[in-house]
């Protein structure tokens, strides 16, 4: 797969939303990486990432995830403030790309600069994994899932305007303690 100049010291930025990434309120290793089947390629796996080269501001990458939150709430007919199905951006952690490449014969990963919804800075990223048993390809993912989370920063928090004043953020209704082991150095 084509990495278009994607370099090892490169650093994508992970969003993090509610609910997508909680458990139980908390983030969780394994909801951090939420891949989608690839419909096309057996036993393949796809998420996004973005490239922070392309868009080092912190506040650009905010503005990415407020934007897609928004996009989200709007096909789900804007559901209101706490409503189970509403989405809330809550910041970004970033990882080097070389924390995110693996290789075992059990599960490995791809990246590849492909624009979506207009952002060009946009990774596809792959998790592929071997054949296998539906129980083992599933412990794979976790496991591979638990090596990716390690490679997060501590979450640089956000958010978005039109979060402002809802009591059902996150951030606001948990406490950064609900961001687990990616929480803020500064409220550890």
């Amino acid at each position: 797969m084509p990495t278009h100049g994607i370099k090892e010291d490169d650093a994508a930025a992970r969003l993090i939303f509610f609910a997508t990434a909680f458990e139980n309120d908390v983030v969780r290793d394994e909801q951090l990486w939420r891949f989608t089947n690839v419909k096309t390629a057996r036993n393949r796996y796809e998420t996004s990432l973005y490239l922070r080269r392309m868009i080092p501001v912190d506040a650009e990458v905010h503005e990415v995830g407020c934007k897609l939150a928004a996009a989200q709430n709007s096909s789900r007919g804007n559901p209101p403030p706490g409503d189970i199905t509403r989405r809330y951006y809550c910041g970004f952690s970033d990882a080097q790309i070389a924390g995110l490449r693996l290789s075992d014969d059990r599960y490995w990963t791809e990246l590849e600069l492909a624009e979506q919804d207009g952002i060009a800075a946009h990774l596809a990223f792959f998790l592929q994994t071997a054949d296998g048993s539906k129980k083992e390809r599933a412990d794979w993912r976790t496991e591979a899932c638990a090596k990716l989370s390690a490679a997060l920063t501590p979450i640089k928090l956000h958010r978005c305007a039109a979060d402002l004043g809802d009591g059902h953020h996150p951030t606001q209704r948990f406490g950064v303690k609900c961001y687990g082991r990616l929480q803020p150095k500064e409220a550890v």
